[in-house]
């Protein structure tokens, strides 16, 4: 019996991959105590440092706190991704500036790296996760980008927040093609 090359390459891929569930948002828990954060706020300010990445973090992490907006775990968003598409996805901007913004980056969970690309995210957005862009501009206009994984195949879109600077929060899950 004979084999093509691709259905060995599909079959190697299949034994390789397990099935993993898919991620769980959780709340975002900020670095600092409450008293410490406005310590640090405070002088922050004063000394022109609002921007600085790891106080800009903190107050992204606070921001999606009060605002209830739940997380994912990216490490466990990238084995998730990683399992329903063996064959490869990238992150691509929501917007044309997010994709200036990182193209050819390379996000890091751990040993997993996926690339962002240089593309605009094509598909329809729900609009409930519009409106959790929309607030999360409003409040940092000009310090985070977002982001959408993208495969060959659709299915199971996740928002990622990020900055060149700070660790990347990934905000918002949707099935395609229900949106929810």
């Amino acid at each position: 019996m004979f084999w093509s090359k691709r259905s060995v390459i599909e079959a190697q891929v299949a034994i390789t991959t397990r099935e993993v569930e898919a991620p769980v948002a959780i709340t975002v828990e900020p670095k600092l105590s409450d008293v410490g954060f406005l310590e640090y706020k405070e002088v922050a300010e004063r000394i022109g440092l609002t921007n600085q990445p790891a106080f800009l973090e903190e107050r992204l992490s606070r921001f999606l706190l009060e605002e209830n907006i739940r997380i994912y775990q990216k490490k466990r968003v990238y084995e998730y991704l990683n399992s329903k598409f063996p064959t490869g996805w990238e992150w691509r901007g929501v917007r044309e500036e997010d994709c200036e913004y990182l193209k050819g980056w390379t996000s890091h969970a751990g040993e997993l790296s996926i690339r962002f690309g240089d593309r605009i995210y094509g598909d329809r957005i729900p609009f409930p996760v519009l409106l959790t862009i929309e607030k999360i501009k409003t409040a940092f206009p000009k310090e985070v980008f977002f982001y959408i994984n993208h495969a060959t195949v659709h299915g199971d879109p996740f928002l990622m927040v990020s900055n060149r600077d700070i660790a990347s929060f990934i905000v918002e899950r949707w099935d395609e093609p229900s949106f929810r």
